[in-house]
């Protein structure tokens, strides 16, 4: 094999992989910007070949983008894998005699984009530690028993895990997180980090004693994060 026949076959193995775990996150992680995975990518290919392979996914019907209002931004299009996302109809809840209730199919829309949205957002986070500290195997959780849990990674061989906590709903949350918790043994513990709306939230959550801990993060989706890290007692 020739040093060109070898290079083009070290070319096609490495977009193959980008390919594949291009789906695969995206998959887990329900919905991913392009500049997500630009930065994912970032150490293995330049970006105009992330965005090659993006576009080959969208003609291969892979990959799914979704219109925001950035998405004349290249770099805040976001994509799906799962294309009854686009469709209204597949957020229509039935009612009585089998006309949409309405409410309820506001709510179901709301709450699943606000899933996808957390999911989205904390993959920042993930990105900020695969950068600082190696990190590796991000999952996504989607759990009705804990639906504030939204992210599990590894550093090393410590696992962190995300959890997101809007203004208000800290009762609602903590006070399952922290009965649980009584009754469980310590042993191998996570590390925890805490997305928020305000600081201001810190205080109510110190109420429940939530072990581990070690970071609050106040974000948007677009990954402008500041950081609080907890200080040790």
């Amino acid at each position: 094999m020739s040093e060109t026949q070898q290079f083009e076959l070290e070319v096609r193995q490495r977009n193959l992989y980008v390919y594949n775990k291009i789906r695969d996150l995206v998959e887990h992680m329900k919905m991913l910007s392009k500049e997500q995975l630009w930065m994912y990518f970032s150490d293995v290919v330049e970006k105009d070949a992330v965005s090659h392979i993006i576009h080959q996914m969208i003609k291969d019907k892979v990959l799914f983008s979704i219109k925001n209002e950035n998405h004349e931004k290249e770099a805040k299009t976001r994509y799906i894998t799962d294309e009854r996302l686009l469709n209204a109809d597949y957020f229509k809840v039935p009612g009585t005699k089998g006309i949409e209730n309405t409410f309820e199919t506001m709510e179901y829309f709301k709450e699943h984009m606000q899933s996808m949205e957390n999911h989205m957002t904390s993959f920042w986070i993930f990105l900020d530690f695969k950068r600082m500290y190696d990190a590796d195997y991000p999952i996504s959780i989607a759990s009705k028993d804990y639906p504030f849990i939204v992210m599990v990674f590894c550093v090393k061989d410590k696992q962190w895990e995300i959890l997101r906590i809007r203004e208000n709903e800290e009762r609602n949350y903590l006070q399952i997180l922290s009965t649980k918790e009584k009754y469980l043994e310590d042993k191998n513990p996570n590390y925890r980090i805490v997305i928020i709306d305000k600081e201001s939230q810190i205080k109510q959550i110190q109420k429940y004693n939530i072990k581990h801990i070690v970071f609050y993060a106040i974000m948007d989706i677009d990954g402008n994060t500041q950081y609080i890290r907890v200080k040790k007692e």
